[in-house]
């Protein structure tokens, strides 16, 4: 069986992952300062008339690269577009940002999910607000348990359920702010003719993230500014050690921005 990533509703570009944000706001304080964008180059591939297009490659793409020492922001809209290596900036909420340094070429979808056509791995940052709810069986019962509203809450409500292997819940700092890590698994070996549909995480808001057999992820939950904010590096059985190596080397580098 191919073993893949859900989507609903997501960009094209990451058509094997399933889940759209929500957002809250947070505290604002003084933001770091980022510079405005200095380039963005464009090319667009074009095909005969009744033909359907080629998935898009990098060249393909509106394309971002700072200069050094430059941080360049992302738009949160409906593009893809291709990054170069160098610090990013993109929004978690109205107030709340962050900052990351993406150490090879990637496409940004809707200035919130960055991956690679090129290697397996997804990274992504996103909040998980006071809406959060834990199915009460992630394989046959969908039904919502709303879920406390720290970083501690959801950790260990995510390390209880059934079906998931996950790590014990350790405490860690990441980017300034303190939470939880914890590895996620959705074993291989599970047979998929039990579920109701794919197995699902979390809901949070109108978001819904569900994943098939195979899902490797790490996460770290974090209290941010009074935002719970959950940090991924999402790969499957395809990832390999420099994969992972390269996502978490991604989350290490982030510093999180507030403004008013």
């Amino acid at each position: 069986m191919t073993r893949r990533l859900i989507v609903r509703g997501a960009p094209a570009g990451i058509a094997a992952m399933a889940l759209a944000l929500g957002a809250c706001d947070a505290d604002s304080s003084e933001p770091r300062s980022v510079e405005a964008p200095h380039e963005t180059t464009s090319s667009r591939a074009t095909t005969p008339s009744g033909t359907t297009p080629a998935e898009p490659t990098p060249s393909d793409k509106e394309t971002y690269s700072p200069r050094p020492g430059e941080v360049q922001p992302l738009a949160r809209d409906d593009r893809e577009v291709t990054v170069r290596p160098g610090r990013y900036a993109l929004r978690l909420t109205r107030k709340l940002g962050y900052e990351v340094d993406v150490p090879d070429t990637r496409f940004a979808d809707e200035g919130v999910y960055l991956h690679t056509p090129e290697s397996p791995g997804i990274f992504l940052a996103t909040t998980a607000g006071a809406t959060t709810r834990l199915p009460r069986h992630p394989c046959t019962d969908m039904t919502g348990v709303p879920v406390g509203p720290t970083a501690a809450d959801l950790a260990n409500a995510l390390a209880a359920q059934p079906v998931l292997v996950t790590s014990a819940p350790a405490p860690v700092t990441l980017g300034g702010a303190s939470g939880y890590y914890l590895e996620v698994l959705v074993p291989t070996n599970l047979d998929e003719s039990t579920c109701v549909d794919e197995v699902q995480l979390y809901r949070t808001g109108a978001t819904t993230m569900a994943w098939e057999q195979g899902y490797l992820a790490h996460w770290w939950i974090l209290d941010v500014h009074g935002v719970r904010v959950v940090v991924m590096n999402i790969c499957d059985v395809s990832c390999s050690p420099k994969n992972l190596r390269t996502l978490t080397t991604m989350a290490e580098s982030i510093t999180f921005t507030t403004s008013s």
